[in-house]
């Protein structure tokens, strides 16, 4: 027990001195929950308006920020200490390395192969463009990095069957990003696959819970909105007006313009350094982490197939139908909200197979990844 605690530990130090490394120098601008964490030390929830932080929602005199409270909740003491001082990209550094300790966590639960936790946690942390979000430090990235430490401790909780720690790991998941609440048919299927009989308490155990979650949330929303029903998402001053959101924030038209955007987006070719540079829409999927074409081997009798590939694919078609895929990324930075119901089963192929194509798709995703990384610390992502 020892050893794999300090197995854990070890990896949680490795990303917090490679993403230290290629972080954000210097204070980032857009810090919309460094102005709420301070807010919060005051009793308050509404912000100081500022030009730089062009999503800020006014309502009657006041600004409020538009996504949900919990990474300025974990803000706050940093807030009490170093006030509007504080670099934001310290903290998703931090929640970034500690989330790849839980990964690490729950490979080492479910594979009985410490070589298959080596590589999957490696793929997760270096070869997905989590390694690009966790640098950054922006409101939009520190809230996916944030929100996906919560889900990986949901099903951390999960895999040792605690309904309830599940239940408000997950609710706090969905306090950092709404979507990230579809993950729960993932989560209940594991707290219930080796005790059926039990399916109706663990179940209430798991949403009470999550109904709290949604409960604050709605209150929340009624003291910045007036209303329990209001995200805030539509309220942003011109958001409507923009081309991609024609339909609203949200509707199925969207589809298959994202679809062919996930699958379809390359790189542009240029005629100086770097001499192949992604779009600022991103680029597709399977060319950011190649490793994901190993889904193709996966078998029928892998545990945690079909739940967690559902799961996916619920989680996918709900980001689809956004009107935005994400912008200004590296890679579909969307896609981390189903990473990880992506990477488990393919964590199957490499515990039963060790052909090299597996090493290198997985060493190519760590190259292309750290490629994207680069880019951003010469200057080349205004992000």
């Amino acid at each position: 027990m020892r050893k794999n605690y300090l197995f854990i530990f070890g990896f949680f130090v490795l990303a917090l001195v490679v993403y230290a490394i290629f972080m954000r120098r210097g204070f980032q601008p857009y810090n919309y929950f460094l102005p709420l964490a301070n807010a919060m030390l005051k009793g308050k929830i509404d912000v100081a308006g500022a030009a730089v932080l062009s999503e800020l929602i006014p309502i009657n005199g006041k600004y409020f920020v538009v996504f949900p409270p919990v990474p300025a909740l974990l803000l706050t003491p940093a807030a009490a200490i170093w006030g509007m001082k504080f670099n934001q990209a310290i903290a998703s550094v931090f929640w970034g390395a500690t989330a790849v300790a839980v990964f690490a966590a729950i490979a080492s639960h479910i594979f009985k192969k410490s070589s298959t936790t080596v590589w999957l946690t490696l793929l997760f942390a270096f070869g997905t463009n989590f390694f690009f979000l966790a640098i950054i430090g922006n409101g939009w990235y520190l809230a996916q990095v944030v929100g996906i430490f919560f889900l990986l401790l949901s099903l951390l909780a999960a895999l040792k069957k605690k309904p309830f720690a599940a239940g408000v790991f997950l609710g706090l998941s969905l306090l950092s990003r709404l979507p990230l609440f579809l993950a729960f048919p993932a989560i209940l299927y594991v707290l219930i696959k080796d005790n059926k009989k039990s399916w109706l308490k663990i179940s209430l155990w798991f949403f009470v819970p999550i109904i709290a979650a949604f409960l604050f949330y709605g209150y929340y929303n009624f003291l910045r909105f007036g209303s329990f029903f209001e995200t805030g998402y539509s309220l942003i001053p011109g958001v409507l007006n923009l081309p991609r959101y024609q339909q609203g924030i949200f509707s199925l038209s969207y589809i298959p313009r994202s679809f062919m955007e996930y699958v379809g987006l390359m790189p542009q070719f240029l005629h100086k350094f770097p001499y192949i540079f992604p779009t600022d829409s991103g680029m597709a999927v399977w060319l950011t982490t190649p490793a994901l074409l190993l889904l193709f081997w996966v078998k029928k009798k892998d545990p945690y197939l079909i739940a967690f590939l559902l799961t996916a694919l619920l989680i996918f078609i709900f980001d689809l139908a956004h009107g935005e895929n994400g912008w200004r990324q590296f890679g579909m930075r969307y896609s981390l909200d189903f990473m990880i119901f992506l990477l488990i089963p393919l964590g199957f192929v490499l515990e039963r197979t060790k052909p090299a194509y597996i090493w290198t798709l997985i060493i190519l995703s760590i190259l292309i990844n750290l490629w994207g990384v680069i880019l951003f610390h010469l200057g080349y992502y205004p992000v």
